[in-house]
């Protein structure tokens, strides 16, 4: 994602008021680094990070950035099985 692909999302998200994000964890960890950076001010309520471990750097930029709470899931969605994690 470059940096103008970057603005773009997060002006999307700050025009149309989107309070949630649901995406795979480095996406939204690259997005969250890249909102600090660049004074973000929009408000998210939740994001969703899914299909990836959710590092503890992850967490706490996205967590920083967004000043959200986070909802990590996981599971095997073709079985049926799922699990969500609130925070830390």
């Amino acid at each position: 994602m470059t940096d103008t692909v970057m603005n773009t999302y997060l002006d999307y998200l700050e025009q149309k008021r989107i309070h949630y994000i649901y995406g795979y964890a480095s996406s939204i960890y690259l997005l969250a680094q890249h909102a600090h950076k660049t004074g973000f001010t929009g408000r998210i309520k939740c994001c969703f990070p899914t299909s990836e471990v959710l590092r503890d750097e992850f967490y706490d930029t996205i967590k920083e950035a967004f000043k959200c709470d986070i909802l990590d899931s996981y599971g095997a969605n073709d079985g049926s099985i799922s699990a969500f994690a609130l925070n830390r």
